[in-house]
């Protein structure tokens, strides 16, 4: 039991590295540190158990480096994927918004051309009767006096 927790000694210093560094270059360096100093300085006998320790504890920390990279890019990607989408968004609002202030415009023009039709229109036939009735009538009283 002993021999196993000393063999644990050196590969505790490569998945410390791992997880304060997170460096695959510095954890790379210490486990080979460690492999050294676990293989020359023990028992012969055990320098296997010392080496095979080692390169468990480097094979962890490696894996679990690499998979926090694959999430940071997974992260980025889905970053950089809903950047994209609420680009998009922006880009239909202001489309939307362009789209109603052409169709503003274009019922201020169809406005302005009718009330431009209306002015230039001659006066309405019931004004023209009415006056014609009026003056209609100043004849007759004029006549019958």
């Amino acid at each position: 039991m002993w021999i196993l927790l000393i063999a644990l000694i050196p590969a505790l210093a490569v998945i410390v590295t791992s997880m304060v560094t997170d460096s695959k270059g510095w954890t790379t360096i210490v486990a080979l540190i460690a492999a050294a100093v676990g293989v020359f300085s023990g028992n012969p006998i055990y320098a296997l158990l010392d080496f095979a320790v080692v390169a468990g504890a480097y094979w962890m920390a490696i894996d679990s480096l690499m998979s926090d990279d694959r999430a940071k890019r997974n992260d980025d990607a889905r970053e950089v994927r809903l950047d994209a989408m609420e680009a998009e968004r922006q880009q239909q609002l202001v489309n939307t918004l362009i789209d109603e202030k052409r169709a503003a415009r274009v019922i201020a023009m169809a406005n302005a051309k009718a009330a431009l039709e209306a002015a230039k229109a001659p006066a309405t036939p019931v004004i023209e009767s009415k006056a014609k009735l009026a003056a209609a009538e100043t004849d007759k009283n004029n006549a019958t006096h």
